[in-house]
């Protein structure tokens, strides 16, 4: 009885992974990083494919055009490179902006600096005296503010003088 030899056949995709990885000097790996780096490209290929489309749909274009895919591609990359940043970069741009001194003060001719608290800062965009606040001042506080801005709470706003003769006609 003959023996049927079976030829496997390899997809081209698969064994230009293959080939890629022996050029990189990679010898030993696991059979399914083949698969997860098929995934990769396919998935990259279709998101460059699906951009190049949108640019020549803006082009009024129902083909594709190889800059349609320059542009899908320059925007991937700009996009991908802006956004990482390396751990090193950030330690040594904070350690040359932490190794700076703090700015002093002078204490000469500054004695204090009133300025509102926290929640008045947090409820309020640009701050003003809180009404709540002179609501609930004590009696003498209120007339010592009314006799600083020179008001006289008892006086006749509309400054007529007949507002007596007024409650003398009513009387009668």
């Amino acid at each position: 009885m003959e023996e049927k030899k079976y030829i496997q056949v390899i997809p081209e995709s698969v064994a230009s992974i293959g080939r890629l990885l022996k050029d990189m000097k990679v010898e030993s790996y696991d059979p399914r990083i083949i698969d997860q780096l098929l995934n990769t490209a396919f998935a990259f290929s279709q998101d460059l494919i699906i951009k190049s489309n949108e640019y020549a749909r803006i082009d009024s274009r129902t083909n594709i055009q190889e800059c349609d895919a320059k542009i899908a591609i320059s925007e991937y990359y700009e996009t991908i490179t802006a956004s990482q940043n390396s751990n090193i970069a950030n330690k040594m741009v904070s350690s040359e902006i932490n190794s700076l001194p703090l700015p002093t003060f002078p204490n000469k001719g500054v004695s204090k600096i009133w300025l509102p608290t926290e929640y008045e800062m947090s409820i309020t965009p640009n701050w003003s005296q809180d009404i709540n606040n002179v609501n609930r001042m004590n009696d003498s506080e209120t007339e010592k503010m009314n006799q600083d801005s020179d008001i006289d709470l008892g006086q006749d706003i509309d400054d007529d003088d007949d507002d007596d003769e007024d409650l003398d006609c009513n009387n009668n």
